[in-house]
């Protein structure tokens, strides 16, 4: 990575000018390395910029997910770069902002019923709740000399591991499942 020059400085600022709706350096994420583009209108999307010898390399990024990449050179004037950035970057970015609120709604959810689904196993069992947030593990359990632990298996299934059963505890489970799902022939 190349350090950015004043002038290349001055050019990113016009770029911003140009872009409008309030597009700025942002001086708090920014380094010698790297400049990060933000905008007011556009929240939770950014474009970060570094430099080589000869093209600037920018970044969509979209709630810390890289979205799109385009390469320039650093001879482009303001007024060129800026209209690469609207067709190139910023075309279709509010739908994926939009798209992207709606998966961190879906993440909120999720993690309420995860929180429910730990409080009502814990009203019947000990629980155990993760120490590490990106685990599939929802939760472990201790209820008198039986332990285990519940996972996240896909979509909405979870997956239960049990230790310390009894082969009649075993048969007594797997037929409470069985009748749960409405099979009939346990």
């Amino acid at each position: 990575m190349q350090e950015f020059s004043k002038q290349q400085i001055i050019t990113l600022e016009q770029v911003c000018l140009l872009l409008g709706d309030g597009w700025h350096i942002d001086r708090l994420q920014s380094q010698q390395w790297r400049q990060v583009l933000r905008s007011p209108e556009y929240r939770h999307y950014s474009i970060i910029i570094t430099c080589s010898y000869h093209q600037f390399r920018l970044l969509a990024v979209i709630d810390h997910r890289s979205d799109n990449v385009i390469n320039m050179s650093h001879s482009k004037t303001p007024t060129a770069i800026s209209r690469d950035i609207r067709t190139r970057l910023l075309a279709g970015a509010l739908d994926k902002l939009a798209q992207a609120a709606s998966d961190r709604q879906r993440e909120i959810e999720r993690k309420q019923a995860k929180g429910w689904f730990i409080d009502a196993l814990s009203r019947l069992v000990s629980v155990e709740r993760p120490r590490y947030g990106h685990s599939d593990r929802v939760c472990g359990l201790n209820h008198e000399g039986i332990s285990g632990e519940v996972q996240h298996y896909c979509y909405e299934n979870y997956k239960l591991n049990l230790k310390g059963l009894t082969m009649d505890e075993t048969i007594r489970i797997a037929g409470f499942i069985s009748q749960l799902r409405g099979q009939s022939n346990v």
